[in-house]
């Protein structure tokens, strides 16, 4: 009984995978299998065709779930835009395939995704956690602590909207 061992964090990691579709546990335990054989053929061609499934068209490609916390760090930022707030476009430079080295970063939950993100829901977020400084006619004018950020809502859009959509559309002026 070697709950360390690297056969058992492989059994683990592949139960988190294949089983309960917990590909974060399964990574973490893939990466721990690693450190204590990095050389064992069989944890790396798991780790590898795990890392590859879960690549857009994989069997376990997750819209929500990008590259792991490794790729993330080693990657450099590629695209940043005011109106994508917290998300950034970052570039794998070591991707082994070229269609999957850029991936969107989130910095403030530091989550990775392969798929743009929802921006109505990234919006909607801003402006609940963001204070009302003051309404302009037919803007409010927020501030995002947490971005540094001060935007503005186009209250008009908002009612006009088909639903009543709380956040319309908004305006980033960024902060020094």
């Amino acid at each position: 009984q070697q709950p360390g061992h690297r056969l058992a964090l492989l059994n683990f990691a592949l139960s988190n995978q294949c089983i309960h579709s917990n590909f974060e546990l399964a990574d973490r335990l893939y990466r721990m299998a690693l450190r204590k054989a990095p050389n064992d053929k069989l944890v790396n061609k798991n780790y590898q065709d795990f890392l590859e499934q879960q690549l857009p068209g994989g069997i376990y490609f997750r819209e929500h779930i990008g590259p792991n916390g490794t790729v993330e760090q080693r990657s450099d930022v590629h695209e940043v835009k005011p109106e994508w707030g917290e998300w950034v476009v970052k570039f794998d430079k070591e991707a082994r395939d070229a269609r999957f080295a850029k991936f969107w970063f989130n910095t403030l939950t530091n989550k990775t995704r392969w798929v743009e993100p929802e921006w109505d829901a990234v919006w909607r977020n801003r402006v609940k956690r963001s204070v009302e400084i003051r309404q302009l006619g037919n803007f409010k004018e927020w501030y995002d602590e947490k971005l540094d950020l001060t935007f503005y809502q186009d209250i008009e859009f908002q009612m006009n909207k088909k639903g009543g959509d709380v956040f319309g559309d908004t305006f980033d002026e960024g902060n020094d």
